[in-house]
């Protein structure tokens, strides 16, 4: 006998306010992840909103570092992509 069992996809946002935002959501099994940039004094800074951001909280520090990590872990062959959604 087989069980149909329904994929539910999950969304992960505002991961940030955790420690290791992409690998709780990888954790979670989400099928995408988003993330809320800024652009400050030249860095990518990773916030809900321009008020929250942190010179600690950049994009490289959080996801980016990481994925390079997957990389390296799984020789070279992740797949990843990036949707880039600009404010109307």
């Amino acid at each position: 006998m087989y069980t149909t069992v329904a994929q539910v996809k999950i969304h992960a946002h505002n991961d940030y306010a955790k420690p290791l935002p992409l690998f709780d959501a990888l954790q979670q099994h989400s099928f995408s992840i988003e993330v809320d940039i800024f652009l400050v004094k030249g860095q990518l800074l990773v916030a809900h909103t321009l008020k929250e951001t942190t010179k600690k909280k950049t994009l490289s520090s959080l996801y980016i570092n990481p994925i390079i990590g997957l990389f390296k872990k799984y020789n070279g062959s992740i797949l990843l992509i990036v949707l880039i959604k600009l404010p109307l």
